[in-house]
């Protein structure tokens, strides 16, 4: 979930969650300066901090993208 601040305020918010339970929230954020600047961009990156000897590999399943918590996705 992103929630971008009010102009001028350091109150956005990023928070994401994992089958259900919040794992991280990041408050008091100054994402933006101007009203103009909205959110069009979600990417999902494998990062490294060093050189690596073999491939690394991370695999992401039913990603959901929203403005607020809508709760894990029900099986088939």
């Amino acid at each position: 979930m992103v929630r971008v601040n009010t102009l001028g305020q350091r109150n956005g918010e990023i928070a994401y969650w994992v089958n259900g339970q919040l794992k991280g929230r990041f408050t008091n954020l100054f994402i933006r300066s101007r009203d103009s600047l909205k959110i069009d961009t979600a990417a999902l990156d494998l990062h490294a901090v060093r050189n690596l000897t073999r491939v690394q590999r991370k695999w992401y399943d039913s990603v959901v993208i929203a403005r607020s918590y809508i709760g894990p996705i029900s099986p088939p």
